[in-house]
């Protein structure tokens, strides 16, 4: 008999960080079910719906789903902070260096830097 084998789920990557303010303030599409209140999920690219109890992958990303004009999203009121998961602090963005920096104003991560060459399949 030919039984057709499920394919299983990719696992998911745990967040190791999330925006200070919620996936409403940068304009991320709520849940299905019409709750706009939603929130940072424990996994990468999805989000929680307290509503429903599930994690899902927004149907658009906000201002995130196309080129973001830093300085000028910064004069709208957008914050690109974001809370450590890891260390339970917060890393705040530098709009003069665009970059992450801690409280001391060290450089956490610099988003200019070229990113790592992929490593071969």
């Amino acid at each position: 008999m030919n039984q057709a084998t499920a394919t299983p789920a990719p696992a998911l990557k745990l967040r190791t960080w999330c925006y200070a303010y919620p996936p409403r303030h940068y304009e991320i599409s709520g849940c299905s079910c019409g709750n706009h209140d939603t929130t940072w999920s424990e996994f990468e690219r999805h989000i929680w719906c307290q509503k429903c109890e599930k994690d899902f992958i927004p149907e658009h990303a906000g201002v995130f789903d196309g080129p973001i004009a830093i300085q000028t999203a910064a004069m709208l009121g957008l914050c690109f902070d974001r809370f450590n998961l890891q260390t339970q602090k917060l890393e705040r963005f530098d709009l003069d260096q665009l970059a992450y920096v801690n409280e001391q104003g060290k450089l956490i991560e610099d988003l200019t830097a070229p990113a790592p060459a992929a490593e071969p399949t």
